[in-house]
């Protein structure tokens, strides 16, 4: 059974809903089933864009500094002791200096690295449960492309519906919760989710939570399937009131 709303949430959260007709729905179906080159539309061109997920990809830029940097820092300290041992006090001082420097940045840049990992990982583990859905119809996309940076996570049911997912590894904020909401709200402008889309914000690392904070539903990654199935087949949910294309 799907959970309430907890009486004091994190964030105030609305949404408004137009309904379309039944013809615009199976023609919104048949749209996001065929050739996406004939989308013009700008959501359409973004869900294209099938990259590496943006903490992988921040992963391997902080990987690419520590090495440059761990190179230099190891260069200017040889430079700067063989400076000290030929009697250039002033020059080996500033080189050591610098070396030390860049032995600083390295490391930063190898804790940031760290710390990119963990994020990326979290994403790949919602990316490979959600991909069993694709073998039931469901399509799935992953670091699609929006305005305000990447949607971790698309999940769009045969019926339609359509599902916005943050990943986050331990816990959030208020600010996740509105992320998300944002990126509900810019997908549900395409008509490629005829019944619209809902926010949904997993925390991959938590274990059997489920709780609806304002319109954004909050689970874990053990009950991420069966509550996108169940969301998918129950739409009567009194929380769920998904972001929809204005008439």
């Amino acid at each position: 059974m799907l959970g309430a709303s907890p009486p004091h949430t994190r964030a105030s959260l609305s949404i408004a809903s137009n309904h379309g007709d039944e013809a615009e729905n199976d023609a919104a179906n048949a749209r996001f089933q065929g050739d996406a080159a004939s989308d013009v539309h700008p959501i359409g061109h973004a869900l294209r864009r099938i990259s590496v997920s943006h903490p992988r990809t921040l992963q391997y830029r902080h990987l690419l500094g520590f090495i440059a940097l761990a190179i230099a820092a190891l260069l200017t300290l040889m430079i700067g002791l063989a400076a000290l041992a030929a009697g250039a006090i002033t020059p080996g001082g500033l080189l050591l200096l610098a070396g030390t420097g860049a032995t600083i940045g390295s490391r930063k840049s190898l804790h940031l690295a760290h710390r990119n990992r963990i994020g990326a990982d979290s994403e790949d583990a919602v990316r490979q449960a959600l991909n069993q859905l694709a073998r039931q119809g469901w399509e799935i996309r992953h670091a699609v492309n929006w305005p305000g940076g990447d949607i971790d996570h698309l999940a769009r049911a045969p019926n339609g519906l359509g599902f916005a997912i943050e990943t986050k590894t331990r816990g959030f904020e208020e600010r996740h919760l509105v992320r998300t909401l944002n990126t509900a709200g810019w997908l549900a402008r395409s008509r490629r989710f005829p019944l619209g889309v809902l926010p949904v914000l997993c925390v991959v690392r938590s274990r059997g939570l489920q709780h609806w904070y304002g319109t954004v539903i909050v689970i874990s990654l053990d009950r991420l399937l069966p509550t996108l199935q169940q969301l998918t087949t129950n739409r009567q949910h009194a929380a769920m009131r998904p972001m929809r294309r204005a008439s």
